[in-house]
Formats: structure tokens, sequence, C-alpha cells
């Protein structure tokens, strides 16, 4: 039987970075905690700070309300989501419901009792407020970024003589990147993130890149595809 994975709240993980602050790694977990979980933690010490006081806030405006059955189980998930979305890989509904199932056993929850419905995976996206997003362009420029570089590329432009060229020497070219498979355009991610990008894994991910174009005398040019390898 495999051993069960051990929980650790927010507030014991940050007690344990202040605790283990300035001193020597090895000699203060000793043969209680892993030293590379440790490490894991004091890299991560500005997260969980900011994770105490999501979740002091989100306490403070559901106090009211019914708590959820499994808030542990939920924890683990939604921190497994965050990894995953990280590293700019797709989650789906079925993953988070087949990690949960997983994970549950191990959180001494009966299958019988906790069953990863729809109507629970609803209640935990509004409680942690996850939804299904669809993955944008330009996911690392904002919005005033993308207009600095348009208004640049405008005045570039306006600055050339166009009179000196022929129009057989001016082209109008497009160039598209096509993915051989079909790969996931949603992902599920937090409501408040603007920029969501997921990347396909695999043969998913697998592009050629096409170009076509045209020159300002209406004369054609013949294709050109850039195969990566």
């Amino acid at each position: 039987m495999s051993a069960k994975r051990k929980s650790y709240s927010v507030e014991y993980r940050k007690g344990i970075v202040e605790k283990s602050h300035n001193k020597n790694l090895t000699s203060f977990c000793k043969e209680m905690l892993d030293r590379r979980m440790v490490r894991k933690w004091r890299a991560e010490y500005d997260k969980l700070n900011r994770q105490g006081d999501e979740g002091s806030a989100k306490k403070r405006k559901c106090r009211s309300g019914r708590q959820p059955l499994f808030s542990e189980l939920e924890d683990i998930t939604s921190g497994w989501i965050a990894d995953k979305r990280t590293k700019a890989l797709v989650v789906r509904r079925f993953d988070i419901q087949e990690f949960a199932l997983a994970m549950a056993p191990q959180l001494d929850i009966p299958p019988e009792i906790f069953k990863a419905s729809p109507h629970w995976l609803d209640s935990f996206f509004r409680r942690y407020e996850l939804s299904l997003r669809r993955s944008t362009t330009l996911f690392k420029l904002g919005d005033a970024e993308v207009i600095q570089r348009a208004l640049a590329f405008k005045s570039f432009v306006d600055g050339i003589d166009f009179s000196k060229y022929s129009l057989s020497n001016i082209i109008a070219m497009n160039e598209t990147t096509v993915f051989t498979g079909q790969g996931s355009k949603t992902t599920i991610e937090q409501t408040s993130t603007s920029s969501i990008y997921a990347s396909p894994a695999g043969y998913e991910g697998a592009s050629v890149t096409c170009i076509s174009a045209i020159r300002l005398d209406r004369t054609e040019v013949p294709p050109f595809i850039i195969i990566k390898g």
C-alpha cells in the first residue's frame, strides 16, 4: 500500500519558512521534514503570503455561508491546477475530476461520499474563482504595448518614400502558423487572468509556418512553407 500524501496548510508552511530563516537546512529538517520540500516553501514564501491573505479574505467574506466538505482536497486540487497553469499546460474539467478522485483516498475520503460530480466541480470553480477560458493571442503583450508597437510601425511606414521603388518590388506578406494537431484552445484558469496561454503537447504542438504574399503590381508570389526541424 502506498504511503498517504501529507498535506500542510499555508500557515504551517509559512511558519516553517520563518523558523528556518538563516538556519542550516540540513540540521533544521533532520528527520522530520524533507529538505527539498522546505526549500520549495522558501522559494514560494511570497506566494504563500498572498495565499494566506486571500484565504483570510475569502473566509471573512464567506463565513456566514456553508463551508465546503472537502476543503483540504480542494486546496490540494487548486494548487495542482496552479502548478499546471504555471507551466502553460492545458487543464480540462475532466482532468480536475480525475485528479480529485485519485487524491481523495489519500485523504481518507470514501468514494461513496465524494464522487467529483459536475455539481461539486461547478461549486469548486466558484469558490476558487476558476472558469473555462479561451487561449488568447499576444499573451505576453499588454494593450498599451500593442498600441505602442502599432503606432511605431505606422510611423515607420509613413516615413518610407515609395516613389523610389517599383510596384513589383513591394510585397504584402502574411505569415501564419498551422498546427498539425487540433490543439486545445481552452483551459481552466483564474477568472481574473487577462492573458491565457495554453501550450499544446506532443504531436498537437507540431507546426509549420506558411507564408503567402503578393506584389503591389498584383503579381502573385509562390507560397513558402517553413518546417521546423
